[in-house]
């Protein structure tokens, strides 16, 4: 009885102090320690409360823009959120990631950022933007946006890990880039250092396909560098292991991520109109959309302005119907406008329609069984379906029919049907809930 009493004893006082986390998330803008009007607790109201300067464990959503009014420290699995068209920034104050994540989709702007070995930032169609330093003791993902340094030095120390995704670029305007642990850096990324230093030390690695340029010296390798990677610099760099590519490194480095990452660009032709359809993945400052088409490629005219998302990393699907289309090639154009005035023009597709050859699939979108219609037997008929990533993952050939049910047992997500056999290769997008 009294070892009873005793475990009791021993154990209510943990249960009495076992720690309790919170989620906090911005109402409005403002700055970090406003406890007014900015934080929630229960994401509706006003808690009249701040996450405070050192942040265990806690979720923070940030939704707004909001000013680090002092220096601020997370740690204990804690997980910050910056949302698209949110923002955390401030030219006078350091964040500091322990054992934490950060997920920037909106920009973040601090004087110091320091990453410990448990810590990860990962930014994502953004810019980043540092006054001195950053180092990486954990890991740091830079994918489809810019990270600028005003003064000072990125140092990836040794066990830390620095990627770049997404056509990324890292331009250091005045300080240097010392890695010590792993860079990585995708065919469409660049590390650029207008005045400063570029060092790979002894227990450094730099692999990827890539460029490096420093415009105010040379670059020291001592460590593993990959012959793939592109580089050019304004002094002799006699350790770098691969040729100089000056050409190469710059033209990688001219080009920033692309505003918008298009996944499809079709048109399918239905009993009346001309169906056109594209799908973006991501969005970067996409103001509007115009649509043109031509009968010959070479005159054009404009059917249709669509809206852009503005700056999203939601997949985003946009359609218009063609009531006006000929019997023979019809041309279409798309042209994405930034809200700078900037554009960009996709590959032009054509669609040619062949009256009397018409196909219907329903239910679409479907929970994953449905049937294909054709307005004439079809004989020798191929099926197949794709994802948007262009992997087949369902064929079926097939022959003398006019209908045929389908069942491909395919997870929720967009598909694009393709029919091969008939007068014209058909593709017909399949959403399957």
């Amino acid at each position: 009885m009294k070892a009873l009493l005793l475990l009791a004893f021993i154990i209510v006082p943990c249960a009495l102090f076992a720690t309790e986390y919170t989620t906090y998330t911005t109402l409005a803008s403002g700055t970090w320690t406003n406890s007014t009007n900015v934080w929630s607790t229960d994401g509706t109201t006003a808690c009249l409360c701040s996450p405070g300067g050192s942040v265990d464990g806690d979720t923070i959503n940030i939704n707004h823009d909001i000013e680090l009014d002092h220096n601020v420290t997370v740690d204990e699995n804690c997980r910050i959120t910056i949302a698209t068209n949110a923002s955390l920034l401030s030219l006078v104050y350091d964040l500091i990631i322990k054992d934490a994540t950060v997920i920037a989709k909106g920009n973040l702007t601090a004087e110091k950022i320091t990453i410990q070995s448990a810590g990860t930032l990962d930014l994502y169609a953004i810019t980043l933007t540092v006054d001195t330093d950053v180092d990486v003791y954990g890991t740091l993902i830079v994918d489809f946006s810019n990270f600028d340094i005003i003064n000072g030095t990125v140092e990836i120390y040794s066990g830390g890990s620095f990627e770049l995704k997404g056509g990324a670029k890292l331009l250091v305007a005045s300080g240097a880039f010392d890695n010590r642990g792993t860079t990585t850096l995708c065919n469409s990324c660049c590390i650029q250092v207008t005045t400063g230093n570029v060092k790979n030390w002894a227990t450094g690695t730099i692999n990827g396909d890539g460029a490096v340029i420093n415009d105010g010296g040379s670059i020291v390798d001592l460590g593993t560098w990959d012959t793939n990677i592109k580089w050019c610099a304004s002094a002799d760099s006699p350790t770098v292991p691969s040729v100089e590519d000056c050409a190469g490194a710059i033209n990688t480095c001219s080009f920033g991520p692309l505003p918008v990452e298009l996944l499809a660009f079709e048109g399918e032709v239905n009993e009346d109109y001309i169906d056109i359809n594209w799908i973006t993945a991501t969005e970067q400052n996409c103001d509007y959309y115009a649509l043109e088409k031509s009968t010959d490629g070479k005159t054009w005219d404009r059917l249709t302005i669509v809206d852009g998302a503005g700056t999203t990393t939601n997949t985003s699907y946009n359609a218009y119907k063609d009531f006006t289309y000929s019997s023979a090639i019809n041309y279409y154009r798309l042209i994405q406008y930034d809200f700078n005035g900037d554009a960009e023009m996709f590959d032009i597709i054509t669609v040619q329609s062949y009256r009397g050859q018409r196909t219907w699939m329903f239910p679409n979108p479907t929970d994953n069984k449905f049937h294909l219609v054709f307005d004439q037997k079809q004989k020798n008929v191929d099926i197949s379906i794709y994802t948007i990533n262009g992997e087949r993952v369902y064929q079926h050939p097939t022959s003398d029919f006019t209908e045929i049910e389908i069942e491909p047992n395919l997870t929720p997500g967009v598909y694009f049907v393709h029919i091969n056999g008939l007068p014209e290769v058909k593709t017909l997008k399949l959403v399957v809930d």
